[in-house]
């Protein structure tokens, strides 16, 4: 229903984007001006009309007077394969001439080239030394990177939670969303600082109030166990939802389980089975599907432990995901269970249900 609002000033906004576009390139078309600044800005009117070659000769002009910013953002064209072919190896030229003259992104995002090893050599000591570089002037990405680090000592850096708090804290105190959730792990995990379930809530709420499904699933986690906030099933239920609407399939999943057991939600069967169906498709497709959810559960539920391991908050990952990953058994064994309490005009409809859905979630 709000969808349908909501587009109008975004609606608004692209316009009058595109209009002031519009006036740029004609303003400094029209002006004949070889200031690397106005060529930069040619670039960018052009990005906003989704010109993208344009935008990359605009750049290309600014980068040969050695403008960092259009050197930056030529850099990102080549990385992205946008009005130039995608070329690493060029990608991290440009970077590399902008985070030579101290450009944040530009080193940060020449960091990650050499983290991932695209278009250059991989180098855990290179990415770590650009990434300190960008965060030692506040970039965010770069401490939230420095943070991950830490976090899992990663690269040349030996574990350290407590200066992954530090890092992930300064990224966070901006408003980065990747960084506030992982702070809020830091809370809840007694790891770099005191477990407090209270701040691990906060953290979790500010990255799941810009969207971040696991900061959506996990604050759902603390109000269904009543962590750090009141036990509210209503309010797990939403957070769940919000998750499960970015087709987050752990969220999927609990969710299933509130509809089947009417906790925060009235009971209901086929909503139920609808969302085991799409957790069931999501843990078959998702690479990342190995998930831990046994903390969610009361054993008195009838669960068997089996299918299920002792964290309900960390989840592993492996390549080729089979039908034998944890979260597909799980979900598997509960359809099995409900369908038998089902008639089957009701399981038909909960198929017919997820399928629109799933078409919806993956348009």
């Amino acid at each position: 229903m709000q969808r349908g609002v909501s587009s109008i000033p975004i609606a608004i906004f692209a316009i009058a984007a595109i209009i002031i576009a519009f006036v740029t390139i004609q303003a400094i078309s029209h002006s004949g001006s070889n200031s690397p600044q106005a060529q930069f800005k040619l670039g960018l009117a052009y990005v906003h009309q989704s010109n993208y070659a344009k935008a990359a000769y605009w750049y290309r002009k600014a980068a040969a007077q050695g403008f960092a910013q259009a050197e930056s953002n030529l850099g990102d064209l080549y990385e992205q394969g946008q009005g130039v072919p995608q070329n690493y190896t060029k990608a991290a030229y440009w970077y590399g001439k902008a985070a030579a003259q101290g450009f944040a992104r530009a080193e940060t995002n020449l960091s990650n080239l050499y983290a991932l090893g695209l278009g250059v050599k991989p180098n855990p000591a290179k990415s770590a030394y650009w990434d300190g570089k960008a965060a030692a002037q506040g970039y965010a990405a770069a401490e939230t990177n420095l943070g991950d680090l830490y976090d899992y000592g990663q690269g040349v850096v030996p574990k350290d939670y407590a200066k992954a708090a530090y890092w992930y804290g300064k990224a966070a105190a901006q408003g980065f969303a990747w960084a506030e959730y992982y702070l809020g792990e830091l809370y809840r995990n007694d790891q770099g600082v005191p477990r407090d379930y209270t701040k691990a809530a906060y953290w979790y709420g500010k990255a799941a109030a810009q969207g971040y499904s696991l900061a959506e699933y996990n604050l759902g986690l603390l109000y269904y166990h009543g962590q750090g906030v009141p036990q509210d099933y209503a309010k797990a239920a939403y957070w769940y939802g919000k998750a499960a609407a970015q087709g987050f399939a752990r969220a999927d999943y609990i969710l299933g389980v509130l509809y089947e057991r009417g906790q925060g939600t009235p009971q209901n069967y086929i909503e139920a089975y609808k969302y085991f169906v799409l957790a069931k498709a999501a843990a078959y497709d998702d690479e990342a599907a190995e998930y831990n959810l046994d903390g969610f559960y009361d054993h008195s539920q009838g669960v068997p432990q089996d299918y299920l391991v002792a964290d309900q908050w960390y989840f592993t990952t492996k390549l080729g995901t089979t039908p034998d990953n944890t979260l597909y058994q799980s979900v598997a064994h509960a359809m099995r269970n409900l369908s038998s309490r089902m008639t089957p005009a009701q399981v038909a409809q909960a198929q017919s249900d997820a399928e629109k859905l799933y078409k919806t979630l993956h348009h």
